[in-house]
């Protein structure tokens, strides 16, 4: 693309745009979260598709080596994977996703001795700000990266834990019966619901469950959760 002025122009400003992202959140993202943004400040119809073109566009920015007045965006590999877990403008932040990982196992290790599934991103926020605080070096109120970037960070850093469409941190997997109980909370059993419903909104609360079982294994599943 350096041969190209227009494609090497147009890099540029995208690679500015993902320093500017960085910088509006402490200096930490996720790769997704900043496909996400990049989306939005394009195009105000933000979709799947167009975030994982994005995620391509965002590859090649970082492959570019290239740099904004001196700022340059590293990034933080999990160690099992491979797959990058964040990206950092400072060298500081390279032990965050470990030390997240840790926080949010804890958090949810606690949480299942007390017989809970779930820990909010409300009650995670404390823990995380002070894992985060001992890596930056600052005091945990002056963190600068927002919660739902920590949460993120957290469970994409973590092979035991993932986090719901509520920004819930939960275990992998996810008993299905648990789940489901959360999904039909406040639900009575004279409401009815089709199963191809129940699978979605399962899903969509909670991208990282595992199927619901069929038949009458779901049936029963459903008589075992509504009150």
């Amino acid at each position: 693309w350096q041969k190209n002025p227009q494609l090497n122009s147009t890099i540029e400003k995208i690679y500015g745009s993902v320093i500017a992202l960085l910088e509006s959140s402490g200096g930490v993202s996720t790769p997704d979260l900043l496909a996400r943004e990049l989306v939005a400040g394009f195009d105000d119809s933000a979709d799947r598709i167009l975030e994982r073109r994005a995620l391509g566009v965002l590859r090649i920015a970082l492959a570019s080596g290239l740099d904004a007045d001196g700022a340059r965006i590293s990034p933080v590999r999990r160690q099992a994977t491979g797959s990058v877990a964040m990206l950092t403008l400072s060298k500081q932040a390279q032990a965050l996703p470990r030390e997240l990982a840790k926080a949010a196992e804890k958090l949810l290790d606690g949480a299942e001795a007390d017989g809970r599934f779930l820990v909010g991103g409300t009650e995670a926020t404390a823990e995380l700000r002070r894992a985060a605080a001992k890596v930056l070096g600052d005091a945990a109120d002056q963190v600068e990266v927002p919660t739902h970037v920590l949460l993120r960070i957290a469970a994409i850093s973590s092979a035991e834990i993932a986090l719901s469409a509520r920004d819930e941190l939960h275990r992998i997997p996810l008993d299905p019966r648990a789940a489901l109980r959360e999904v039909l909370a406040g639900a009575s059993r004279t409401e009815t619901f089709t199963v191809k419903t129940l699978r979605s909104r399962v899903a969509a609360r909670f991208p990282h469950a595992p199927s619901l079982p069929s038949g009458d294994a779901l049936y029963a599943l459903v008589e075992d959760v509504l009150p």
